[in-house]
């Protein structure tokens, strides 16, 4: 019965663990875009790039 319980118990932290490790690809929000040209998805976070010829504006989203 102890080893049913603590089984159970491990499998629900696990799955908990799970989803609370479930990324949100914050490129694909066309509505509010995160990127002014390129949007790089990374796990937990994004971060922005440039095509060629333009830089990064400060504001870390914008191309100039």
């Amino acid at each position: 019965m102890i080893m049913n319980t603590i089984f159970i118990i491990l499998n629900v932290f696990t799955l908990l663990h799970w989803f609370s490790l479930t990324d949100v690809n914050e490129c694909l929000d066309q509505e509010m875009p995160a990127c002014d040209q390129i949007c790089i998805n990374e796990e937990g976070t994004h971060k922005c790039a440039c095509q060629a010829g333009y830089v990064l504006s400060l504001d870390g989203r914008s191309c100039k």
